[in-house]
């Protein structure tokens, strides 16, 4: 159940509907603006906007239908009524991307890793609007009860209406993701415009370096907030083993693998980008067997989430050193010879002021 923010005759936009929308302005915004700043056309996401919008949309609520098939009386009513149900963001991602690879395909875009560098600050940036249309309804609440008083209030727990009259406090798990989703935009805003400035300067620069570090720092916050709420993504298979966690998993591993191998591209085999893997397959088995712990041991979920963060930062971390390894230098420029004649350098004192002292000696 969600609260209504506006009634027009029989249709109802809910505060969630209302939200996600702001969501999206803010990042085709954010998107837009970027790109700009990097120099580049703007008529490049304007391009995209569109497909993106309606690829989302439908990916979405497919991957949601699959996940959550009691929640549609079947898969036409689903796809057909997009008033009601609800949507997951994991589809939104792979509509985004369908949407630049088909622009660049079609000659719309010509380099796709600046337009998805400028997307993934914006891209957090709406996430975390997005996210506060939970406080409207009953989704994204964490499985673990707040029953100190003292902490039944955001951010800490929000209130969930079980029945009419029975209400508890649960984990705010949705506030927690649009703090980390806001907290990740402004470090990856200061890190584009930082390496925007130096490839202006240098007249480098390696395209995509802000999304594979925004994959790669969101699949890790993602992957452990995920695995506290009781309305999870599940497999239908299994039911126990969650969809986003595993595709964060993915996207952390694959911004480890493309970043390592430009590391390697730029500055030749050496022992960071293998160390740096290392880390990364690490975190990822810790956080992996931490979120099999907790399901078995409810009562020790501290500890195991606890150490499930410590996996998931050591591979932020790694994601962290091969982007810095990607660092842009200033290109050697040779001394242009001086005029003769002129002062300092080889051109001025070297073999003229020698011919000169031996003519005066003649």
């Amino acid at each position: 159940m969600s609260w209504a923010a506006v009634i027009i005759g029989k249709t109802v936009i809910t505060w969630p509907a209302v939200l996600t929308a702001l969501g999206a302005a803010c990042t085709m915004l954010g998107t837009l603006g970027l790109h700009m700043a990097r120099g580049r056309d703007p008529r490049e996401p304007a391009a995209v906007f569109p497909a993106a919008v309606l690829f989302s949309l439908v990916a979405a609520r497919l991957v949601h239908w699959f996940c959550h098939p009691l929640l549609y009386t079947g898969f036409r009513e689903a796809m057909t009524n997009y008033l009601q149900g609800g949507f997951s963001l994991a589809g939104a991602f792979a509509g985004t991307a369908l949407a630049v690879l088909l622009a660049w395909g079609a000659g719309l875009v010509t380099r796709p890793g600046d337009l998805l560098d400028a997307m993934a600050p914006a891209a957090a940036l709406g996430i975390g609007v997005g996210r506060l249309g939970s406080l409207y309804d009953l989704s994204d609440r964490g499985k673990f009860l707040v029953e100190d008083p003292e902490r039944q209030r955001l951010p800490f727990a929000a209130l969930t209406v079980i029945s009419p009259g029975v209400t508890e406090w649960r984990f705010a798990t949705f506030f927690f993701q649009a703090m980390a989703a806001w907290a990740l935009a402004l470090a990856l805003c200061a890190v584009f415009l930082v390496l925007t400035r130096r490839a202006r300067r240098t007249g480098e620069g390696v395209s995509g370096r802000v999304f594979a570090l925004f994959l790669a720092l969101y699949g890790a916050a993602q992957a452990v907030l995920d695995s506290t709420r009781y309305d999870a993504d599940f497999f239908r298979f299994n039911g126990f083993v969650h969809l986003p966690q595993v595709l964060c998993g993915a996207a952390v591993f694959g911004a480890a693998v493309w970043l390592g191998v430009r590391s390697i591209k730029k500055n030749g085999f050496g022992w960071k980008p293998c160390l740096c893997w290392l880390m990364t397959l690490g975190g990822l088995g810790l956080a992996g067997y931490m979120e099999y712990y907790v399901q078995r041991h409810a009562d020790l979920a501290a500890r195991g989430y606890a150490l499930m963060t410590g996996g998931m930062a050591l591979t932020a971390l790694a994601a962290a050193v091969l982007c810095a390894s990607l660092r842009d230098r200033k290109p050697f420029r040779p001394e242009a010879p001086a005029k003769p004649g002129g002062k300092g350098g080889s051109g001025s004192g070297g073999a003229g002021e020698e011919n000169c002292s031996q003519f005066g000696k003649k």
